[in-house]
């Protein structure tokens, strides 16, 4: 089973801000699934740490967990998902466009599990779900 966590849940995991007891919830309730993390969601962290100035040491240990620790499957959103898949979504859902980019991606790949700490986000989830 896949699937998908949120930069909200990384950055509040890696920052250790005040979702991080909720976001360490979501993490342990994901270690039987593949993480499948579209470049978006890994771009989207990496620039929240740098402008929440986290210390140089978080940031390098984000990297590792993602690249090393962390068993993920990187996923492209290429032009063949933006030209053929995501244009079904466009009158669907009202989300920005790189939680739209997201939230398509976990639907496409029909994901088990979508994981975010951003209410707004998972209510266009489950309203792009559904139609």
């Amino acid at each position: 089973m896949s699937a998908v966590v949120d930069s909200s849940i990384w950055v509040s995991f890696f920052a250790k801000d005040n979702n991080f007891k909720i976001a360490c919830t979501y993490l342990k309730r994901i270690k039987n699934h593949q993480i499948v993390l579209p470049e978006l969601i890994y771009c989207e962290v990496m620039i929240s740490l740098h402008k929440l100035s986290v210390d140089e040491s978080v940031i390098r240990k984000a990297e590792n967990y993602f690249l090393k620790d962390l068993q993920v499957e990187f996923a492209n959103l290429d032009t063949n998902f933006m030209f053929k898949k995501m244009p079904k979504y466009f009158k669907k859902c009202k989300a920005k466009t790189s939680d739209l980019m997201i939230i398509a991606f976990a639907i496409d790949i029909n994901a088990a599990k979508f994981y975010t700490l951003d209410k707004k986000q998972l209510n266009y989830f489950y309203e792009c779900k559904r139609t």
